[in-house]
């Protein structure tokens, strides 16, 4: 079968970022091919993304940091928060960055020191689940402990639903 030199988002050899392209090349049903090439080659290229479970460890981590400007940078404009409390069967809803925001603020507000680990992450096609052990200590001195789920949903990079659900643990 013969092979045919690919364009890569209008690249089609030398130097990109520093990483030089190998022996791209792709077959006349349009395959890509690459021989002699690594992830850090692949970074700077448009269409090629590091693993997508690296968004929610990101994600994660700026809520571990408490860097609520960073969290709502992951949302999209028109964003869905739904957490665990309220006084609804599906909890609180917020919509929109600044309302997530807010929401946010009030759980950093009632768990200072809120941290967020044991985690695994997960995805499929537009759809991710973040597991994790929340810890931490309320407001009234309350020590916290509890397993919890986000269940989130992405458009064009960005997570437009967040639902959260936690343990409710019995005393």
């Amino acid at each position: 079968m013969q092979q045919n030199p690919v364009s890569l988002g209008g690249y089609s050899g030398g130097e990109c970022a520093g990483h030089s392209l190998r022996e791209f090349r792709a077959t006349q049903c349009g395959i890509a091919l690459a021989t002699d090439f690594t992830l850090s080659d692949a970074i700077p290229l448009r269409g090629i993304m590091p693993d997508a479970t690296d968004t929610l460890r990101a994600f994660l981590a700026a809520f571990n940091a408490h860097d609520l400007d960073t969290i709502v940078s992951f949302f999209a404009d028109d964003c869905e928060l739904y957490t665990p409390r309220g006084t609804e069967p599906s909890g609180t809803c917020y919509v929109g960055k600044t309302a997530v925001r807010a929401g946010l603020a009030t759980r950093f507000a009632g768990i200072p020191d809120v941290h967020y680990g044991e985690d695994t992450h997960w995805m499929s096609g537009a759809h991710g689940v973040t597991t994790w052990l929340l810890s931490g200590t309320a407001k009234t001195g309350e020590p916290l402990r509890v397993r919890g789920v986000d269940l989130l949903e992405f458009r064009e990079g960005k997570i437009v639903k967040k639902d959260s659900y936690w343990t409710i643990l019995e005393k």
